[in-house]
C-alpha cells in the first residue's frame, strides 16, 4: 500500500482548467479555484468522505454559474448541469479521480414512472 500523492486540476464546460492542486487540497482550495474559473463564479466545496490510503471525496455544490456565448461568459440559470472534468496526477493505491452527479433524475429514481408524451 502506498499513500496518494500528487496533483490535479478541473474545468466545467470548456473553461479554462484550475491551477494545479495537491493531492491534500482542502475544501477552500478546491473552492477558490473553482471560483477562478470563467464558467464557475460561485460554488460550495466540502469533504464528504476520506479513504483508508489518504484520499478524499468532495462534494460541490452550484450556487451561481456562468454559460458561454458568442457574445462572452454571461451567467447562468440553473438547470440539468453537465459534469466537471478533471484531469490527474494521482498516484499511490487506489489513487484516481472519479465525477459523479450526487443528483439524480426522477426517472433514474423511479424506472416505473411513466414516459411523458408530448413534443418538447
Amino acid at each position: 500500500t502506498s499513500p496518494v500523492q500528487g496533483n490535479f486540476r478541473l474545468r466545467w464546460r470548456e473553461s479554462s482548467w484550475t491551477p494545479s492542486l495537491l493531492h491534500n487540497a482542502t475544501a477552500a482550495d478546491i473552492e477558490t479555484a473553482l471560483e477562478g474559473i470563467e464558467s464557475i463564479n460561485d460554488v460550495d466545496v466540502s469533504l464528504w468522505d476520506t479513504t483508508d490510503e489518504g484520499g478524499n471525496v468532495w462534494a460541490v455544490t452550484f450556487k451561481d454559474i456562468n454559460v458561454e456565448s458568442r457574445f462572452g461568459w454571461g451567467q447562468d440559470v440553473m438547470a440539468d448541469l453537465e459534469p466537471m472534468e478533471a484531469e490527474s496526477s494521482l498516484e499511490g493505491t487506489g489513487a484516481g479521480m472519479r465525477i459523479e452527479d450526487a443528483n439524480a433524475h426522477a426517472e433514474d429514481l423511479n424506472p416505473y414512472l411513466p414516459e411523458r408524451a408530448g413534443t418538447y
